[in-house]
């Protein structure tokens, strides 16, 4: 079963209110706060900066007001970026921690130190387990042929990942000029924690107005003829 997700400024009502829609529409709020302000990189990473700090204040203040362990609270509070880890919205995750057979093992961001027949050792210490369940998440930070296997080539022979070196960027997050098959669409990236700057502005910056928006310009774009922007060749 496919589920579709969609944000748009100008919906009546959030009818998701998940976690993933909250995140969202705390930015975009931000962002088009003062309708005067020109929408520039430093607009948007200021939003940014403000729903961070909303959003990660609110899941500290949940995990005080859930979790009945002073020291299984201090371990699940993010001290990084929301986007950094996978969020967990699940409305059990953190009351688990409450059951006296759930036990958290804080590795201080070192890891598993090897997994061997019966178990896990961390820190020196042996957990025995019956089961072990690997969660690996997104891989992020690298080479977009890395990522995707093969490496896209440009009319001029430039590569896409040269390209891209400084972040994405395209006409309507569809095409790029000297690329006949770009595969770049609006989307975020969390650039694992660090500092936006340009890079992160670039690689995370989606369209402002929301999806619905950006598929009503892309129409007008494409029924016009005129394909303002955009370089046919044969």
């Amino acid at each position: 079963m496919g589920t579709s997700v969609e944000i748009d400024r100008d919906a009546a009502e959030d009818l998701m209110k998940d976690g993933w829609t909250d995140i969202s529409q705390r930015l975009s709020d931000k962002v088009l706060s003062n309708p005067g302000q020109e929408f520039a990189c430093e607009t948007f990473i200021a939003a940014d900066e403000d729903s961070e700090d909303e959003k990660t204040t609110g899941i500290r203040s949940l995990v005080d007001a859930l979790v009945t362990d002073a020291s299984t609270a201090g371990a699940l509070k993010p001290g990084y970026r929301r986007l950094c880890e996978r969020p967990c919205f699940h409305d059990g995750y953190l009351d688990a921690n409450n059951d006296a057979g759930t036990h958290l093992v804080d590795t201080n961001g070192r890891g598993i130190e090897r997994i061997d027949a019966t178990g896990v050792w961390a820190d020196g210490e042996h957990y025995e387990l019956d089961r072990v369940i690997y969660a690996s998440g997104f891989e992020v930070g690298t080479e977009l042929s890395r990522r995707s296997g093969f490496e896209t080539v440009g009319r001029s022979g430039e590569l896409l990942s040269d390209h891209w070196a400084e972040g994405m960027r395209s006409l309507h997050g569809i095409h790029v000029h000297g690329f006949s098959t770009p595969d770049c669409t609006p989307g975020y990236y969390n650039n694992e924690g660090q500092s936006s700057g340009r890079r992160g502005a670039l690689n995370s910056m989606g369209y402002p107005d929301g999806p619905v928006a950006y598929f009503q310009c892309i129409d007008q774009w494409r029924s016009s003829g005129h394909f303002e922007g955009l370089e046919l060749q044969p």
